[in-house]
């Protein structure tokens, strides 16, 4: 809508050349949409990629579809290895979700599709907030660079909440920055706001880090009106009570937020460290190493030069959720690189800022030629890594054989209430509708405790466990009976006898 406002307000003017120029750069962006949006949707590997994530959100979207608690996803959280995820998880893509699981089931691909739909849904977003601040030219490229950066890609491939946290954040953040700058003046102040906070909340709903952009819209007030405004206070309110009211109605949803205290001053460094090196993916040419450092280097100080600057000068509420969101990443213990996904476009954001600013004083000619030369290095590095990227299937944890051989055995030969231990218990809870939890690494009769406490009936062993745990059912070998096998799979029923409760290790 903005590009189109601008458009018409050029029309307006009888500037007849620059109004020429803006239509077409209004096609070039939806040229471009559509070319990612073909080259995503046309690169769709069979398969899935990634852990048991997906798990847990397709069997919420299933109890939202089939009206079970929503809650009740058979996955016992081992409070000795909470890195696997919480015990469930927010609402807001499931929600998404079940609507495909209703109509088609466990449709992964269908899943993957309207992931690649959600970013497609990002990108115009994403455009209209950087381009008041880039000429039109440096916001189309900035447009193409991220639609078209291998890291994304690579990610379209997750049934995950990456792709559908992007387009209720960057609204949120659009709709934040129309209001400082005077654009919302069309809606009543109000209704503008209940929007807004109905915006940040559905960005909280997918991921509980929307929510950084509630103190980000409160430290803007500070840095811009030395005052909170009543716009601030209404966001605030109004996003607080939809979380709520979630909370009312989806009892036993999750985040990350309980692993936050006591705060590891050892596991911030890691994951500080850890989040720097998974951001130089983004260069990544999948040949030279090198390369990949030195233009994160040289980017990264370009970014952090146009961050600064508008820190210092007039601040929007990009520059201030940024630090709210970093800080988050950083002191939760997620580790996941895919959390740095919402950073990349603003990084792309800075680069081209400074690239502008810095070419700023050349000659017209000059400074096309000094972008062309940029997009063409950019493209050139992208271009390597797709050539070393596999385009075939992926073998993911529900594809093969002998993974369904095994599901079909649990569902087959075990109870209901039975609860298993494996490695990825939420993908066995889903295909199975049993009960499951995954192991830690602890002294045999630690483990033997938390089975106990958990009243684990089978441990099932399979070609992912860590030397560790095949050791430990080496040595349990008195106490396990194997119940069935294929050439990856093992299924051992525990033997919880008298002479066992008796024993040391219980």
């Amino acid at each position: 809508m903005g590009g189109l406002r601008a458009f018409i307000s050029a029309l307006r003017r009888r500037d007849l050349r620059k109004g020429s120029w803006s239509l077409s750069k209004n096609l070039g962006v939806a040229a471009i949409i559509v070319a990612v949006a073909l080259f995503y949707l046309g690169t769709i590997r069979d398969g899935l990629q990634g852990g048991g994530d997906y798990a847990m959100y397709v069997q919420h979207a299933k109890n939202l579809a089939t009206g079970s608690p929503y809650a009740e996803t058979g996955y016992i959280m081992n409070p000795h290895y909470r890195d696997l995820g919480p015990q469930s998880y927010p609402p807001g893509y499931p929600l998404l979700l079940a609507p495909i699981y209703r109509w088609r089931g466990v449709d992964l691909g269908v899943m993957k599709v309207q992931g690649i739909l959600l970013f497609i849904a990002f990108l115009p977003l994403y455009f209209v907030l950087i381009r008041k601040e880039l000429s039109r030219a440096y916001a189309l490229v900035a447009l193409l660079i991220t639609g078209l950066c291998p890291v994304f890609w690579v990610y379209k491939e997750n049934i995950s909440s990456d792709f559908a946290f992007l387009p209720f954040l960057f609204a949120g953040l659009l709709l934040i920055d129309r209001h400082n700058r005077g654009k919302a003046r069309r809606l009543p102040w109000l209704l503008f706001g209940l929007m807004v906070s109905l915006v940040v909340w559905s960005a909280s709903a997918v991921r509980s880090l929307g929510l950084t952009v509630i103190p980000a819209l409160l430290l803007l007030d500070v840095l811009r009106r030395r005052k909170i405004s009543g716009f601030a206070v209404l966001v605030t309110v109004a996003t607080g009570a939809l979380v709520l009211l979630q909370g009312a109605l989806f009892p036993g949803t999750g985040s990350s937020i309980d692993l936050l205290w006591p705060i590891d001053p050892g596991v911030v460094w890691y994951s500080a460290v850890k989040y720097v090196k998974a951001a130089t993916a983004v260069w990544s040419n999948g040949y030279f190493p090198p390369l990949r450092v030195a233009l994160f280097g040289l980017t990264g100080l370009a970014a952090v030069w146009s961050f600064v600057r508008r820190i210092r000068g007039q601040a929007t509420i990009v520059e201030t959720f940024i630090p709210f969101y970093v800080i988050a990443i950083i002191v939760f213990p997620l580790g996941s690189s895919r959390y740095l996904l919402p950073l990349i476009p603003l990084y792309v954001f800075y680069i081209l800022l400074t690239f502008e600013s810095v070419t700023s004083s050349l000659a017209p000619r000059a400074r096309g030629s000094a972008l062309a030369a940029l997009v063409c290095i950019i493209l050139a590095v992208y271009g390597a890594r797709y050539t070393s990227l596999d385009y075939g299937p992926l073998e993911g944890p529900a594809k093969s054989a002998h993974t369904e051989d095994l599901f079909q055995y649990i569902r087959a030969a075990t109870g209901e209430t039975d609860v298993f231990v494996a490695r990825r218990p939420r993908v066995l809870s889903l295909y199975t509708g049993r009960s499951a939890s995954v192991y830690h690494q602890a002294s045999d009769d630690d483990l033997w405790s938390y089975f106990e406490h958990i009243g684990a009936d089978y441990l099932v062993s399979g070609p992912e466990d860590t030397d560790g745990y095949r050791a430990f059912i080496e040595r349990s070998a008195d106490r396990l009976e194997v119940t069935h096998e294929n050439p990856q799979f093992t299924v051992l029923a525990v033997d919880w006898t008298e002479d066992l409760a008796r024993s040391p290790a219980r």
